[in-house]
């Protein structure tokens, strides 16, 4: 009995292994990945470990060449490089065999992704979810090139070298030794000669450098030596050799003897890089048409050097191109003049705003506009300059769709942002959608322009609606729900970030019932609940969600939330005589900053952000008229002041109260730095008659430029 039941039991099992071996085989798919050439290995390679790990487990091999099983292979997919090809990708299609074929490894790479994601269609059990969304018609197109050699949407997602891969990009953190101006971290050297910086007048500047020096070279060409050797074919490295980012130009007798002026150190520079490029040939060597840098008449570099021009003079308005601006003009000039010099022309475009990364600026329908330009007067490259490192919102999409741009300018736009919202956000992309094409199509339909150094004002007047900002809010925080982990995590990331711009939107719009962060109910002002809402959100999420800061500069969360502590939410509302009183200004008032109400309504700005509620005066010392007041009164005067060195903001360095023109009281201003900060001016003062006082505030002779944002009379 017990052996009839074993070998019923081993029929069964046999029975089962038969019909699931049988199913496996039916519905699996064997997939045979070939390089035809030892350069093509690392890219076969790439699509090979992609399959073994995305559902095709054992049915997929590798190999330099076919293994003959015609019978029982689903596709053979080739792979060959060909650095002769008259296009940068070719690719021939038929039942069970596609050839791919590129000039290099990572374009190859990319034309294996591309393919994978489109047979992933047709075969399900290959997983792709972590593929961007294929570009290309196979069924088509039979070859393809690229719009531009070089290609970098410079935000997070495209650092990571896997997903630089899949969108065909560059990266400038791993394909550069030395990119941007950052050439200066090899003179930080105890022991570098002095005559490696510059000489303004008879003394030497660590701030810039001496590109002529014999010692600079050395410098340089013993960093490359010892770091990356002398290169080959298959091992190049990219160096960019500019200047620091200010207009110091060096004077000494050699680099004005090359050619340099007080205002471009090109000819220096591009002496400088023509010798590394000899020296180094099997490297590249770039420049940075920017600030003290722009071309010169003088004989063509050699083959293996490029430059960088900046594009940072662009007017982004959605018009700009089909315009006869004056910078366009000169670019192109410049273009003309750099194409007599080098075959490379990269531009060093700006894809986010730099002082805000956590607003959404909808520049991705410009960009197009922008690369189709650049494509149609001969540029080689383009580098998008986003928040690298540091998140911005939306910087997933940016990525993708710059990236697909990149490749191919022409590409319906709406369509590809669809595309990544439906794989992405299964739950969320079509409101992700609506809301993006909606901020899009509001500022390329407005005569409006975006600035790469914006205020949050800005982006409410230009292209953002305050109650459509709230809805879409709103919406993300009642369907955070979802099941897809990626969908998840950017969800969280996305609120996180927009509810920094909402506590901004509050500090812009003031005492709007609606949008303000200051409600009232009769004589009485309070923290409107939507403000304090998003200020715990932020607070909770920040460090979670890797959101530690929002500008270029560093500006810290955890200090912006420090600050809104400080000066909005636990802010003491001083009883002030000037409370909403309009000052009579006799100093001359800076274009945009004439609304001098900002400095008496009761609202502090903030030392991190410059932006919002500070008001600037660079062209006059500060003199204004105070209104009657009790005379024979002890008052005091309070004008706080914004310090920060890297904008040049410095405190004033006296203040002088006058009645009938008579000296009342003064004191001068002795301040110490301590970095973004505010400084409390305040003196004391007894008025003999109570009219006719005029307060005089004297700026720093050197740093001229002052900020404030409220002036406070007491008794």
């Amino acid at each position: 009995m017990i052996k009839k039941i074993e070998i019923y039991f081993i029929i069964i099992l046999f029975a089962c292994c038969f019909i699931s071996c049988s199913k496996l085989n039916a519905e699996s798919k064997t997939y045979q990945i070939v390089y035809l050439d030892t350069l093509s290995f690392v890219a076969a390679n790439s699509c090979y470990e992609y399959l073994n790990t995305n559902g095709i487990n054992n049915f997929v091999s590798i190999s330099n060449k076919s293994n003959g099983r015609k019978d029982k292979i689903a596709k053979s997919i080739f792979f060959k490089i060909n650095p002769k090809l008259k296009s940068d990708v070719t690719f021939l299609v038929n039942e069970n065999n596609i050839t791919l074929t590129a000039k290099d490894s990572k374009s190859l790479a990319w034309l294996g992704f591309q393919f994978l994601k489109k047979q992933s269609i047709e075969d399900s059990n290959i997983n792709s979810d972590d593929l961007p969304p294929s570009i290309i018609e196979f069924e088509k197109l039979k070859d393809f090139s690229f719009s531009f050699k070089y290609r970098e949407p410079y935000f997070q997602p495209n650092l990571n070298e896997i997903n630089s891969h899949k969108l065909g990009t560059h990266n400038l953190e791993n394909e550069w030794a030395i990119w941007g101006h950052n050439v200066a971290r090899l003179f930080k050297q105890k022991n570098t000669p002095i005559d490696c910086f510059s000489l303004v007048g008879t003394e030497r500047n660590k701030e810039q450098f001496c590109f002529s020096s014999e010692n600079t070279f050395k410098l340089i060409s013993n960093y490359i030596i010892d770091n990356f050797g002398k290169g080959s074919n298959t091992n190049k490295n990219n160096f960019t050799i500019a200047p620091s980012d200010n207009e110091i130009v060096c004077s000494c007798n050699k680099c004005k003897s090359i050619g340099n002026t007080k205002t471009n150190a090109a000819p220096a520079v591009l002496s400088l890089i023509e010798r590394l490029a000899k020296k180094y040939p099997n490297h590249s060597f770039f420049t940075i048409d920017y600030s003290s840098v722009s071309a010169i008449k003088r004989k063509k570099l050699p083959k293996n050097t490029g430059v960088f021009i900046s594009s940072i003079d662009f007017i982004m308005k959605p018009t700009f191109h089909e315009s006869k601006a004056k910078e366009l003009k000169e670019f192109e000039s410049k273009i003309e003049n750099w194409k007599k010099l080098t075959n490379s022309i990269y531009v060093w475009d700006y894809s986010v705003n730099f002082d805000d990364y956590l607003t959404p600026f909808p520049n991705l329908f410009y960009s197009q506009k922008q690369f189709q330009y650049y494509n149609k007067i001969g540029i080689s490259g383009v580098f998008c300059n986003g928040s690298g490192e540091e998140y911005s919102v939306f910087q997933d999409l940016k990525t993708y769709v710059l990236a697909s741009l990149l490749i191919n300018p022409d590409l319906e736009l709406e369509s590809l942002i669809n595309k990544f919202y439906s794989q992405y956000y299964p739950k969320t992309g079509s409101k992700f959608f609506s809301y993006i094409i909606e901020l899009e199509e509001t500022f390329m339909n407005s005569n409006k322009s975006l600035n790469i150094y914006g205020s949050v004002n800005q982006a409410f007047n230009n292209y953002m609606n305050p109650e459509k900002l709230n809805e879409f809010c709103d919406y993300l925080d009642e369907n955070n729900d979802v099941e897809s982990s990626y969908e998840e995590e950017n969800l969280k990331k996305t609120r996180t970030s927009l509810a920094f711009t909402q506590l901004q939107k509050g500090l812009y719009f003031k005492t709007n019932k609606e949008n303000g962060y200051l409600t009232q109910s009769n004589d009485t002002k309070s923290i409107n609940p939507v403000f304090l809402k998003n200020y715990k959100k932020l607070e909770s999420n920040f460090e979670a969600c890797q959101i530690m800061t929002f500008n270029e500069r560093g500006g810290k969360i955890k200090n912006y939330l420090t600050e809104i502590d400080k000066y909005i939410l636990s802010k003491e509302r001083a009883n002030n005589i000037l409370l909403n009183t309009k000052l009579n200004f006799k100093s001359k008032l800076d274009e945009g900053y004439t609304n001098t109400s900002i400095l008496t309504d009761g609202i502090f700005g903030l030392p991190i952000d410059y932006h919002l509620n500070w008001m600037f005066i660079t062209t006059d010392d500060i003199v204004f008229e105070l209104p009657t007041i009790e005379p024979k009164t002890d008052y005091s005067l309070e004008c706080s002041f914004l310090c920060d060195k890297k904008l040049k903001l410095y405190p004033p360095t006296k203040i002088e109260i006058f009645e009938d023109e008579k000296l009342l009281s003064s004191k001068n201003i002795d301040f110490v730095f301590t970095e973004p900060s505010k400084y409390l001016l305040k003196i004391n003062f007894n008025p003999l008659k109570g009219n006719n006082l005029k307060i005089k505030i004297t700026r720093n002779e050197k740093f001229n430029k002052v900020a404030c944002d409220e002036i406070v009379l007491q008794k």
